[in-house]
C-alpha cells in the first residue's frame, strides 16, 4: 500500500475569497517503510528511546520506554509523557525541558 502526503495552498482573489487551490502530492511510501523498520530496530534494543518536538510534545516512545513507565501505547503522545513523572515534578521538568531545547544545553533527568 502506498502512502502520500498532500499539501494544498489556497489561491485568493482580490477580495480575499478562495478562487482556487494549488496542490502538491508526495509519495512517501519509502519514508514510511524506513520509519517502520527503524522503530522495529529501536524496539529490539535494551534501551529507552523517544522522540519529541522542540515544544516538548512527544511523537514516539520505544517499547522499552513504555514498559519501564508502565504507560499504555498512545498515552505518551503529545504531553502525555509527563504523566510518567510525579504530579508535583511535572511543571518543573517541562520547564527544564524547554530551557534545554531553547539553549541546546543537556537535560539530565
Amino acid at each position: 500500500m502506498s502512502s502520500f502526503e498532500i499539501h494544498l495552498i489556497p489561491l485568493l482573489d482580490k477580495s480575499g475569497k478562495v478562487a482556487g487551490v494549488n496542490g502538491v502530492t508526495y509519495n512517501i511510501t519509502d519514508r514510511r517503510r524506513t520509519e517502520r523498520e527503524l522503530r522495529l530496530v529501536i524496539d529490539t534494543i535494551p534501551a529507552m528511546a523517544w522522540s519529541t518536538l522542540p515544544s516538548g510534545a512527544n511523537e514516539y516512545c520505544s517499547k522499552g520506554w513504555l514498559e519501564y513507565t508502565g504507560m499504555a501505547s498512545g498515552r505518551e503522545l503529545d504531553y502525555g509523557w509527563l504523566d510518567a513523572f510525579h504530579p508535583e515534578d511535572r511543571a518543573a521538568h517541562l520547564a527544564k525541558w524547554r530551557a534545554a531545547t531553547e539553549t541546546g544545553n543537556y537535560l539530565k533527568v
